[in-house]
C-alpha cells in the first residue's frame, strides 16, 4: 500500500532516538512508539512489517514518518 522508503543518518538517528528516551522517560507510551516504528522503517523494515508490530495501519505509520520527514 505505502511506497515511501527512507534511511536514517547517523544524526537522523540521533533525532529520533533522544526523543525516545525522553518519551520512555516520561511515560509518553503513544509518542514512543511512534519514534520506534521510525526507526523501523529507517532500518529497512516495511511499512507494513512495521504496521503488524505495532498493531496500527499502514497509513498510519506513514503518516508518522511523513511526520518526521518533514
Amino acid at each position: 500500500m505505502c511506497c515511501m522508503r527512507f534511511t536514517l543518518s547517523a544524526s537522523s538517528r540521533t533525532e529520533v532516538e533522544r526523543p525516545w528516551m525522553t518519551a520512555q522517560r516520561l511515560g509518553h507510551v503513544r509518542q514512543g512508539n511512534s519514534l520506534l516504528a521510525i526507526r523501523a522503517v529507517g532500518d529497512g523494515q516495511s511499512f507494513a512489517q512495521v504496521a503488524l508490530g505495532f498493531h496500527v495501519h499502514e497509513t498510519t505509520v506513514a503518516t508518522w514518518g511523513r511526520r518526521f520527514c518533514c
